[in-house]
């Protein structure tokens, strides 16, 4: 088999579906679609839905802006849907080349041309696979459970608060919800409009975990072919006896590899910059209007309404989950390419010879500059700033109790 990066054609069918579900739900949104038609009319139908709505959720904070509860539901209704109409109309259409080479990429793999380097990147990548397997299906099923609990929260409405402002704060206004026609009416636009808004964690998880399970593959494959380049020339050259001939053929077996070695990392390296600019808008909106969200569900702890701190306890969940995740791939993408320049230095390179020696500094000096996911301020995506935000959002909230609670004491 010839050295390159190449698309993987050992799998069987059962692990190709894998990585098609991966791609069939990134096109369940319509702005990923190749028909420039079909993209136009995805975001005809998505502004109708959603821009209206935006509007009267905030005509909503105004009108309800005496009542706190209401207020920081309402505030956070507008911002999330907000967002989800940006993600759908604005970034994945702008970057959706982007987007379709990422996921092209996660079926490829480089080929080294060593049963050694093969067999083990055989190995590594079906057990990823069978992970995949079990994230692609959970990311379906909680993508089901959100719009199961939206259901709960909707009979709960009619049922059980009966309020109608719980969920319902856009309408209270010249609508009479008790008419069970206006109030189909009322959940169907509302139905619509949340499936459309469930795509915004699938789209995000979906975009994590795929990079981040190519990018790991590829430098656990490269780490490996630097550890083991030893027994590589020695499997190539056939364990032929110490001549002078004999050693002519290992020098340009090593020159060969570290070549391919060099050019497998440039690989890695120009897939996460690809990833890199295709998510830097995303990672921006993350931080920004993640915030806003953060602190207007920590301000719904002070509320007296179960069921707004029902509905958004359930919003902090998946939030925190979706940034800690997306945090934790920067992290550890971060320190995996740090490794890289460890098993360099970890190669018997006074057996290569000199032209070798080049090529691994060239590696290790590119090593200098980490593999970091930055927003379009320059902040990255790693533990600590997900730490920062904690923290920040906690004194935030913190304060603002303090000073509510003193005014209601008054």
């Amino acid at each position: 088999m010839a050295f390159g990066y190449l698309r993987i054609d050992w799998l069987t069918q059962d692990e190709v579906d894998v990585f098609d579900l991966f791609q069939k739900l990134m096109s369940n949104v319509g702005t990923m679609s190749d028909s420039k038609e079909k993209r136009r009319l995805t975001i005809i139908i998505l502004s109708l839905l959603f821009i209206p709505m935006v509007i009267a959720s905030l005509c909503a904070s105004i009108i309800y802006r005496d009542d706190f509860d209401i207020l920081a539901y309402s505030l956070h209704h507008t911002v999330l849907m907000s967002l989800a109409w940006v993600l759908n109309n604005v970034v994945i259409p702008v970057f959706r080349n982007q987007y379709n080479f990422l996921m092209e990429g996660t079926k490829k793999t480089y080929y080294y041309d060593s049963d050694l380097v093969n067999n083990y990147a055989k190995d590594i990548i079906h057990k990823r696979i069978g992970i995949s397997r079990f994230i692609g299906k959970s990311i379906v099923i909680g993508t089901i459970g959100i719009l199961i609990e939206i259901q709960i929260f909707f009979a709960a409405e009619v049922i059980w608060f009966q309020t109608y402002r719980t969920l319902f704060p856009v309408y209270t206004f010249g609508l009479d919800l008790d008419n069970i026609v206006v109030l189909v009416s009322v959940v169907l636009y509302q139905e619509v409009v949340m499936c459309w808004t469930a795509n915004l964690p699938v789209v995000l998880l979906n975009i994590a975990y795929s990079t981040w399970s190519h990018l790991d593959l590829e430098m656990k494959i490269l780490v490996f072919a630097i550890t083991n380049v030893e027994k590589i020339v020695m499997e190539k050259s056939g364990k032929r006896s110490l001549d002078r001939t004999d050693e002519k053929h290992r020098s340009e077996i090593y020159e060969s590899y570290c070549c391919h070695l060099a050019k497998h990392h440039h690989c890695i390296i120009s897939y996460f910059e690809a990833y890199s600019q295709a998510v830097s808008l995303i990672t921006t909106l993350m931080f920004t209007t993640g915030f806003i969200m953060f602190v207007l569900v920590g301000l719904s702890t002070m509320s007296d309404n179960l069921g707004v701190k029902l509905k958004l306890f359930w919003f902090l969940v998946f939030q925190v989950i979706i940034t800690f995740g997306w945090c934790w791939v920067g992290q550890y993408i971060a320190d995996k390419s740090a490794e890289i320049s460890e098993a360099v230095m970890g190669t018997p390179w006074w057996l290569m010879p000199k032209s070798c020696h080049s090529t691994l500094l060239l590696i290790m000096v590119r090593c200098k500059k980490p593999l970091v996911i930055t927003s379009s301020f320059g902040q990255q995506a790693n533990m600590q700033t997900f730490m920062d935000m904690m923290k920040s959002v906690f004194q935030f909230v913190s304060v603002l109790y303090q000073v509510t609670k003193g005014e209601n004491e008054e």
